[in-house]
């Protein structure tokens, strides 16, 4: 039997390499504009001078993709009061922060007018969020003026007003 001996480098090398996989990553041609320039824009105004460095971008955009995803049953109220009762690592705290969030944000757009949630790309919105989240942590948002945004979010106004 022949005995193999992995270096430990190696070994760190490679969970270093997986734990550095983004949550998501859609190609520009699967990005919904309109989806994700709502998402970046709702996001970066909810959080701008909350996420500092050492947030937990990941978990908190694991949150928002699992909500929706529909793999979360339990309802948006349970975790907030879970979110804000309850003490828990950092990691959990971000995790069901994103599913408030996402939660929440769903809610605003079904009150836009009854189709507006329907129309959304969710991967775009869970982009949108995750880039805002990432470039919060960074502080380096997208400028307002950015012409993708702009286009983005003219276009979600023009499906989703009343």
């Amino acid at each position: 039997m022949i005995k193999t001996r992995i270096p430990l480098y190696l070994i760190i090398a490679g969970l270093t390499a997986c734990s550095n996989k983004a949550v998501i990553d859609l190609p520009d041609s699967q990005r919904d504009a309109k989806s994700y320039a709502i998402a970046y824009q709702a996001t970066v105004q909810s959080f701008q001078g909350i996420v500092g460095e050492n947030y937990e971008v990941d978990d908190f955009t694991r949150g928002a993709q699992a909500w929706y995803r529909g793999d979360i049953k339990t309802s948006i109220a349970s975790i907030r009061d879970q979110l804000y009762n309850q003490l828990q690592d950092s990691d959990l705290y971000a995790f069901r922060s994103g599913i408030v969030f996402a939660g929440e944000l769903q809610n605003n757009f079904s009150r836009l007018n009854q189709n507006c949630w329907s129309l959304l790309n969710k991967p775009s919105l869970t982009q949108g969020i995750y880039d805002a989240m990432r470039d919060l942590r960074r502080d380096r948002v997208r400028d307002e003026n950015d012409p993708y945004l702009t286009t983005g979010t003219e276009q979600f106004l023009q499906n989703c007003r009343k």
